[in-house]
């Protein structure tokens, strides 16, 4: 999945939205602190990630930075970390869907 590498099945994962946008509404705060996390469509050839630079407390975006994956964007990534579990990824939230959500309900598992 777009989360990361995934042993779940189709029907356990959330499809991926790559018209999805957000941005967060927390981040730390104090001098040297990133900007809210953001995520959206690749719109343009000069819409990728930049990388937060800890040291100097600034957001360099002039080119593009690959994370882990090789990705320069984040179309696709509006999965980030929420919440006490700190879920994330297509794969996590599907199957907290699957197994404790609706999916499960309707299925008379709840």
């Amino acid at each position: 999945g777009a989360g990361g590498t995934t042993t779940t099945t189709t029907i356990e994962a959330c499809p991926v939205d790559f018209d999805a946008s957000m941005t967060g509404i927390t981040s730390l705060w104090g001098e040297r602190s990133p900007p809210p996390l953001q995520c959206g469509p690749k719109e343009s050839e000069d819409d990728y990630t930049g990388y937060w630079d800890v040291r100097d407390g600034v957001l360099y975006e002039n080119y593009p930075f690959a994370n882990r994956a090789g990705r320069i964007h984040n179309e696709g990534c509006c999965w980030w970390g929420r919440g006490i579990l700190m879920t994330r990824g297509t794969c996590n939230f599907g199957k907290l869907n699957y197994y404790l959500g609706k999916s499960a309900a309707s299925q008379g598992f709840l």
